[in-house]
């Protein structure tokens, strides 16, 4: 069954609003910086929090390792999804290691996944998980659902027109 654009509009706007500030320590506020300057395309506030040779283990294919890696991926997602944000819905930390559940949410202005631009607004959710040392991202893992991006930028497919309901014989 295919969502309603209300359904999306009413989710972005719950993740815009849930996001009241947090003010995060230590390594959580590190990934804050990150998300921060992705959400804002500040390739040089990235270079203060990632390190020039962290470990990039899911960049898509083709891309540089390190901060490099990760400057190149805000420039693809700015061209398919110009005003989107990361949204961090939770965070846990554990020594230098730190995982996030987040929401992405942008408009699709561009080909991103194999897929034109759609112009359609999107939101789905993923976990990321860092490992930090001296105030900088020195390893990442990201999982995000794209199978959920894929199908709200799927085409709509042409509904078949509905057949009349059948007449019931009425008593006489």
């Amino acid at each position: 069954m295919r969502k309603s654009a209300s359904f999306f509009a009413a989710l972005l706007t719950a993740a815009a609003v849930s996001a009241a500030p947090v003010k995060y320590t230590g390594n959580k506020a590190v990934l804050q910086r990150i998300y921060d300057a992705m959400n804002s395309n500040d390739a040089t506030a990235l270079e203060q929090v990632v390190s020039v040779n962290a470990v990039t283990h899911d960049l898509p294919a083709g891309m540089t390792p390190g901060v490099r890696g990760v400057e190149e991926l805000l420039v693809v997602l700015n061209r398919a999804f110009p005003d989107f944000k990361i949204v961090v819905q939770d965070m846990v930390a554990e020594g230098d290691r730190v995982a996030a559940r987040i929401m992405f949410t942008g408009t699709h202005e561009g080909e991103f996944l194999g897929i034109a631009r759609t112009g359609r607004q999107v939101a789905y959710t993923g976990i990321q998980y860092f490992q930090f040392a001296n105030g900088k991202a020195v390893e990442m893992w990201s999982f995000m659902d794209h199978e959920r991006l894929k199908r709200q930028l799927a085409p709509v497919a042409n509904k078949p027109a509905e057949a009349a309901p059948a007449k019931t014989p009425t008593a006489k």
